[in-house]
């Protein structure tokens, strides 16, 4: 189970509420019915971050959409949440402009450490089974953070070798995570997004990296994670499922703190490949998490 997935379930009641507090605040129950289409201008907002409360909410019952028509069959009442975080959703909607991450302070490094250790041991299981999926190498984990799907790797390909790309920092507690497997793991410090070319490698994987991106900007790592592999090379995607309840929740939090991230639905990432020269794309469901999928296919 990811991170989010764990903080969902715990504070689920409470994102649900605040959920429909900023429906109430933006006049969206007063806007229906509507086509889809046009509800941002009805409200007089941004389209991208209101589809995102569109979505949790259809997900949650709350509203139904029939022939592009939006509808809520019955409109729940407004609970008073707290004006920080997520109580601060309407006006995010609003403005169009995300608010400060709530999260840990990532600026110490023992609190930088005790992040990516909760990440390393959440995304476990599913490293194994997207392991598994993953041609020979040597395997190019990009954005990777503390090496749980490179340590999943090697664990499944013991005759090969793996490049870990990240942040200096965050490479630094991957000396000691990936412990005695570090020997087969070359550590390569870049910005993903940087005039740096990626190191060359038999198969490449973008494991929850695309999610922290816009479309052009997760387009342009797909792009360059084809680059780094040569003709036969696997590349791989890793990411919540969209139409998941996880996937949209988690949406929704991109749509409140970050600039551009959001949860590229599955028929996106494949696009993504194929215009990269991937060819043979295809998706898979994780087994070990309905709400996470890995779209992968061949150089």
């Amino acid at each position: 189970m990811d991170v989010f997935t764990e903080i969902l379930r715990d504070a689920r009641l409470f994102f649900r509420e605040a959920a429909v507090a900023a429906a109430h605040d933006l006049g969206l129950f007063a806007a229906l019915p509507s086509p889809r289409e046009a509800l941002a201008g009805r409200l007089q907002v941004a389209p991208r971050r209101l589809a995102a409360l569109v979505r949790v909410l259809s997900l949650e019952g709350i509203l139904v959409e029939q022939d592009g028509i939006v509808r809520a069959p019955r409109i729940p009442g407004r609970q008073d949440v707290s004006r920080n975080g997520w109580g601060r959703l309407a006006e995010v909607v609003r403005t169009d402009r995300p608010l400060p991450s709530q999260g840990v302070d990532l600026s110490a490094s023992e609190a930088l450490r005790r992040f990516h250790a909760h990440l390393h041991r959440a995304g476990g299981e599913a490293a194994r089974e997207v392991a598994a999926l993953l041609a020979p190498g040597p395997l190019l984990d990009a954005g990777g953070g503390t090496g749980a799907y490179t340590a999943a790797y090697l664990e499944a390909h013991p005759e090969e070798g793996a490049v870990l790309v990240d942040r200096a920092e965050v490479l630094e507690l991957a000396r000691e995570t990936l412990g005695p497997l570090r020997g087969r793991v070359e550590l390569v410090a870049l910005d993903l997004l940087g005039d740096e070319a990626w190191p060359r490698a038999g198969c490449a994987l973008l494991a929850n990296v695309l999610h922290l991106y816009g479309p052009a900007d997760a387009a342009e790592l797909v792009a360059r994670a084809a680059e780094s592999v040569g003709p036969g090379g696997r590349v791989a995607v890793k990411d919540f499922r969209a139409d998941s309840e996880p996937g949209a929740w988690f949406d929704l939090n991109m749509a409140l703190f970050s600039e551009a991230g959001e949860v590229h639905g599955e028929e996106r990432v494949e696009r993504f490949l194929r215009e990269a020269g991937v060819r043979d794309v295809r998706t898979e469901a994780l087994r070990c998490d309905p709400g996470s999928i890995a779209v992968l296919g061949t150089k």
